[in-house]
């Protein structure tokens, strides 16, 4: 079926609508300004985030979320760092998506510097894309997860 410009052009402004556009993350930092140390994996304290990963150990926090706001999304990180002993958090790096708009709480309850991956660009968080398929490989949609806790079961005191 072919569809005729005025659907197109409806469809195209329907997504738009959506709120889906990095630019309208409100205090959005780019991956270009994040330190140059976080790029050699030599430390614990860099994370990737949907799937909330450890840059250098792969260290995985997997949590299932009920819906994906940025409200859940921001208390599910916030938890799951809070964890960690505060030398643990130093940086996270994001995708686009409006899920993500809580980073300033988040950077404000954990202590750690939020940067975002420019758009179409998920090369840029390939530890948290790889982790992503093996996730779902193994534990397919309408699934529970086999793996995690929902809580911290420990805090460790040192890494």
């Amino acid at each position: 079926m072919r569809l005729k410009s005025n659907e197109i052009r409806e469809y195209v402004a329907s997504k738009l609508k959506e709120d889906s556009s990095p630019e309208q993350i409100a205090g959005r930092i780019g991956i270009e300004q994040r330190p140059s140390e976080v790029e050699t994996r030599a430390r614990f304290s860099d994370w990737e985030a949907d799937t909330l990963i450890s840059r250098s150990s792969r260290l995985v926090q997997l949590e299932r979320l009920e819906a994906k706001t940025s409200i859940l999304t921001s208390q599910a990180i916030i938890s799951r760092l809070l964890c960690f002993p505060r030398d643990s958090r130093h940086t996270i790096t994001f995708d686009n998506g409006t899920e993500n708009a809580g980073h300033e709480v988040i950077s404000k309850a954990t202590d750690i510097k939020c940067f975002f991956c420019e758009p179409y660009s998920s090369w840029q968080r390939g530890t948290n894309e790889h982790t992503n398929g093996l996730v779902r490989q193994h534990a397919p949609w309408g699934n529970s997860c086999p793996i995690g806790y929902n809580t911290c079961q420990r805090r460790p005191t040192s890494l």
